[in-house]
């Protein structure tokens, strides 16, 4: 168990050690009348609200994107809800209203707390999936950029007459470098594109074949990489 979980396990139980003492201290000694049953629960249940915030919560690097939103809009539910039975508590407490109605408005207040917790799952929902969508578009320039890479490197050990291919294959390396992952239909295209030309091009390289046909490929290449740029949403 990690130490912050340890630490959390150690306030809940002394919180609740102090609620015992204070209701073993000056809680009704007799039978209990409705006015302490309800002030009594509700100071545990406004308890329990607030320390749920700081067990059901885990962030880190990795997630913090993707649960900083929907954290804040359960928090945010929790704490109206605990700030209401706790005004609640002192308005039953000194007999301003009833017990009955103290327990209605808890009930909006739960309501409210339940709305915040559903809009906090489709926030997350939603974060999730345009974080994945991301993902998916940079990783293909990735992928690209990766195959280029590997691709200068095996035509930097090409003879003198592959010269122009080196140079036009650090250039697309280079161009690569500044082009933005994009979700147009188009932009998908032609990274699809592209990927099939550099494939073709790693053939011919690898087995140093026509140095014109490599140069053809090269210029379509330049062409799409080009056209690709120009799309940026």
């Amino acid at each position: 168990m990690k130490t912050s979980t340890i630490l959390k396990v150690v306030i809940l139980v002394l919180g609740l050690v102090v609620i015992g003492l204070a209701f073993a201290f000056w809680g009704p000694k007799g039978e209990a009348t409705s006015v302490d049953r309800y002030v009594w629960i509700n100071v545990l249940v406004a308890y329990c609200s607030l320390a749920a915030m700081f067990f059901c919560f885990r962030m880190n690097v990795e997630n913090a994107d993707s649960r900083v939103f929907p954290v804040l809009f359960i928090a945010k539910g929790l704490l109206v809800f605990a700030f209401l039975t706790v005004v609640m508590i002192f308005l039953v407490g000194f007999e301003i209203t009833s017990p009955q109605v103290g327990i209605i408005v808890q009930i909006v207040a739960l309501i409210v707390c339940i709305l915040y917790v559903f809009l906090s799952v489709v926030i997350a929902g939603h974060i999730r999936g345009v974080a994945a969508e991301q993902t998916k578009l940079t990783g293909d320039i990735d992928n690209l950029r990766a195959m280029l890479n590997g691709l200068d490197v095996r035509a930097s050990s090409l003879p003198e007459q592959y010269d122009g291919v080196k140079k036009s294959i650090a250039g697309l390396k280079d161009d690569l470098r500044y082009m933005s992952a994009c979700k147009n239909p188009r932009a998908v295209q032609l990274e699809q594109e592209i990927t099939a030309e550099v494939l073709k091009l790693e053939k011919l390289v690898r087995y140093q074949e026509d140095v014109a046909e490599m140069e053809g490929i090269c210029k379509e290449v330049k062409l799409l990489v080009d056209e690709r740029k120009t799309i940026l949403n």
